[in-house]
Formats: structure tokens, C-alpha cells, sequence
């Protein structure tokens, strides 16, 4: 977030912002309402029909979302007050933005409300799949079915306790007319040495291999590379999140029904793994999910590259499209309460004073009537 300070200094007026996820303090400055009763968090792994407890714990994530990247600003900011003597709002220059480009992807999202300032560019990093060489055709076709095992680049699977490890791998054996190709970095641990159906690798070709007919479900850690991948090829999914965002991508794909979500302790137990295995197997509503999804994007999906430049040009060209922005208002105006609390108030006079001056003539029709007798 320090670069922003660059764009004070060097008097640049034309910008995207890029950024992968779609934070809450971003959607704020850009007055998309941030919505914790129906979208979950950027950290919270829950579906969007959240019972009490877990809107409760989505508005907390939330807050804290928005808190984080605030005090990220706020130590920029004093970097940069300190490197060049002057107060910058990195705020402002985030608002001035012509767009946001995300990486989100509106079929696996869940619905929120956005502006026209926010351009989804989910599945740009996909590239078209590839015929397997040799030896991979040979391992994905060797028994009637290949399962894919891999936890990105980020969280090596050597690194794992040896008890996990071990607990995969008798998994796996309970499977024999399945090949599973592991994504495993240290070929000279040969952990699979005894595992005949097991083919580790420190390098697999990813989303050639989701592509191929053979593959028939995939186990991540559902990074958002890997969970656009594999949503665009028809393959059902385990997801076992480890961190960031990845709960909530888990989240995504578990509601349209193509994934099943696992603890990553429960890889501890051979039996709740194999349960699991079996389920997401042998349960044929998530391929169904998934092929559907599948044909959706295929229906969908654009040029991602080509909207990206698109954008990126209309940026250079046009500037800041301030005609284009929510305008600021506050707390009080955003929640209407400056009309709806004196419009409440008078009607609570109403239904107050009524019966009040009611009272008061049947009182006096009383009292004339007394008198009178």
C-alpha cells in the first residue's frame, strides 16, 4: 500500500486499482454497501444464509477486515509523511481510481451489490488446457479413475507431520482401482514408495490434468487459481482450506454443490477422510454441479485479457469518472436516520395525541354534563 505515496509524488492522475480479493474497506470507499447479514466476510468460510450466530461472527470478521486494511493505510500514510514530509490521504487517491479490477468471478461469488466501478476479471489466469504428454496420459489412465491432490504453492506437502502424511497415504489405499497423484515438493522423501497407486510429484500440469476425462475429483486447498480452474472444467472438489481467503472460496463452491469442505486436522484420521473421499466420489449430484457449472462459465466467460486491457485503456483516456462515483455522505445520511427518526417521532406523536386530545374532550363533555345535573 506504501506505492500509493508514488502517486502523490510523482502527480499520477489516471489509475486502476488491482486487487485480488474484494477487501471491505475497498468496497467502502467505493460506496459498494458492505452487507455482513448476507455476505459472508472476506476471512469467513460460511454460506450466505447465515443463522444468529453466524452473522453474529460475520459482522466481526468483517470488522476486522476493514480495521486491518485501515491500519495498513494509516502506517502508510506515516511512512510517507515521514519519507517526504506531508500528509497524503490514501484514501482519496484509492477513491480516485477509474476502476477496480478484481479477480472475482460473478458465477462462483456470492451475490453482493457493486457499482459500476468494479470490473471482474475472474478466470484471467486460466489458460486453455493442454493435451498430457506421455507419461501423464499413461498415469491418469493406468486404473479407472485419477484423483488429484494438490496444496498450491504456498503450503508444501513435504512439510507435513509424518502422521498426516501416513494417514493420506493408507487412505489412499483403501482405493486401489484409484490412481492419486499427489503434488508432493521432495521427491527424495519417496513417501509413496509402498503405494502402488500413488504418484507423487514435485511439478503435475494442473489444469491439463482437471481437463482430462479420466480425472475424476480434485483435492485442494482452494486457492482462488485452483478453484477457477477446476470450476471450469467440470470436476468435483474436496476443499481443505488452510488460510486467507481460502475458507471462503471453499464456501463459494460448497454452495452451488460441487464441493465438499474438510478440516485440515481431519486429515489426522484415515476413516473421515475416507468418508469423505467416498461422498464427493460416489455421490453423483456433485458431478452433475459441476458439468453444469462447467457449461455456464463456458457460456459466460469472456475475454478476460481483452476486457482487462479494455478497461485499462479507457482509464488512460478518461481519468478519474468522478460522474461515476457514489457520492459521500455520512453515517447518518447512508441510514437514512435523519429522515426516518423525525418521521417516526411524528408519528409516534400522532398515535400519542390522538388518544391524549380525545381523552382530554371526553373529559370536558364529562365534566359539563356533572355541572349541568
Amino acid at each position: 500500500m506504501d506505492v500509493l505515496a508514488l502517486y502523490d509524488e510523482l502527480g499520477i492522475k489516471k489509475h486502476v486499482m488491482v486487487t485480488s480479493m474484494m477487501w471491505e474497506g475497498i468496497a467502502d470507499i467505493f460506496g459498494a454497501p458492505n452487507m455482513p447479514a448476507s455476505v459472508p466476510g472476506l476471512f469467513n468460510g460460511v454460506d450466505n444464509r447465515m443463522d444468529y450466530y453466524g452473522r453474529a461472527v460475520n459482522f466481526l470478521k468483517v470488522t476486522f477486515s476493514k480495521w486491518w486494511l485501515n491500519s495498513m493505510k494509516e502506517a502508510g500514510e506515516a511512512a510517507a509523511k515521514k519519507s517526504l514530509g506531508r500528509n497524503i490521504d490514501f484514501a482519496k487517491i484509492m477513491s480516485q481510481a477509474s476502476f477496480v479490477i478484481t479477480s472475482g468471478d460473478p458465477l462462483l461469488d456470492f451475490p453482493r451489490p457493486i457499482t459500476e466501478k468494479f470490473v471482474n476479471i475472474g478466470g484471467i489466469s486460466v489458460p486453455p488446457p493442454m493435451p498430457l504428454d506421455a507419461y501423464w496420459e499413461k498415469v491418469v489412465t493406468e486404473r479407472k479413475a485419477t484423483v488429484l491432490l494438490s496444496f498450491g504453492s504456498v503450503a508444501q506437502s513435504y512439510t507435513m507431520p509424518k502422521e498426516m502424511k501416513k494417514a493420506i497415504l493408507e487412505t489412499f489405499k483403501r482405493f486401489p482401482e484409484v490412481t492419486f497423484i499427489w503434488k508432493y515438493e521432495n521427491d527424495k522423501d519417496e513417501v509413496a514408495k509402498s503405494y502402488p497407486n500413488v504418484v507423487t510429484n514435485k511439478w503435475v500440469p494442473q489444469n491439463d490434468l482437471l481437463n482430462h476425462p479420466n480425472l475424476k475429483l480434485f483435492i485442494t486447498h482452494a486457492g482462488m487459481n485452483s478453484i477457477s480452474e477446476v470450476s471450469r472444467r467440470g470436476v468435483p472438489v474436496i476443499t481443505i482450506p488452510l488460510f486467507a481467503d481460502q475458507h471462503r472460496n471453499a464456501a463459494q463452491v460448497k454452495r452451488l454443490g460441487t464441493a465438499t469442505v474438510m478440516e485440515k486436522t481431519d486429515l489426522f484420521s484415515s476413516d473421515k477422510f475416507e468418508t469423505q473421499l467416498k461422498e464427493t466420489l460416489e455421490n453423483p449430484s456433485y458431478r452433475m454441479n459441476a458439468v453444469r457449472l462447467s457449461q455456464m462459465m463456458a457460456k459466460w466467460s469472456k475475454n478476460q485479457r481483452e476486457q482487462f486491457v479494455k478497461y485499462v485503456q479507457f482509464a488512460g483516456e478518461f481519468g478519474h469518472l468522478p460522474e461515476y462515483s457514489i457520492p459521500e455522505v455520512s453515517f447518518v445520511q447512508y441510514y437514512m436516520l435523519d429522515i426516518l427518526v423525525p418521521f417516526f417521532v411524528a408519528i409516534l406523536s400522532v398515535i400519542l395525541l390522538v388518544p391524549y386530545l380525545i381523552y382530554k374532550c371526553l373529559a370536558k363533555v364529562v365534566a359539563k354534563k356533572v355541572k349541568t345535573a
